[in-house]
């Protein structure tokens, strides 16, 4: 069975400054703990951008919404590929 996706797009926009690098981190024991709120990812190949997760999907695959050019669209990512949040 999957797990409960949300499809309900964030009713503000992303915030116009972006946090400061916290460091690599393990994101798989903290990013749970971060769904359904506002947060700015930094991947390992070097992209930055906020994003609202809504789920974790079985292969570690965070899906939710990327701020992008002043909305928010449909956005999927592999947890490898994040090196930290804020």
């Amino acid at each position: 069975m999957l797990p409960f996706i949300s499809y309900v797009r964030p009713a503000a926009p992303a915030p116009n400054i972006a946090p400061s690098y916290p460091g690599t981190m393990d994101v798989r024991d903290h990013l749970p703990n971060a769904l359904h709120t506002c947060v700015y990812l930094w991947t390992k190949s070097n992209g930055r951008f906020w994003m609202f997760p809504t789920a974790i999907l079985p292969g570690d695959v965070l899906v939710g919404y990327q701020w992008d050019r002043g909305f928010w669209r449909n956005f999927s990512l592999s947890l490898a590929d994040i090196d930290a949040f804020h």
